[in-house]
């Protein structure tokens, strides 16, 4: 994966992990990862594999936040 992709990978999750952290805890960030990210215990140690799987779970969280 080009830098620049993983770069903006991050940056999304991490935007989406705050959105939902906010409204719910960072607790549910790190069910997230753990459960969608392959047991990863942060964002930083996510592997690249599971960039889209951890980031499309935390945009449905903050989706139904704003329903």
């Amino acid at each position: 994966m080009p830098n620049r992709d993983k770069e903006n990978w991050i940056i999304n999750i991490q935007n989406a992990a705050t959105a939902v952290a906010r409204e719910l805890g960072w607790e549910t960030v790190k069910y997230v990862l753990a459960e969608y990210g392959g047991g990863a215990s942060s964002i930083e140690t996510l592997h690249p594999s599971y960039y889209e799987s951890v980031y499309n779970s935390l945009f449905d969280y903050e989706v139904g936040l704003k329903d």
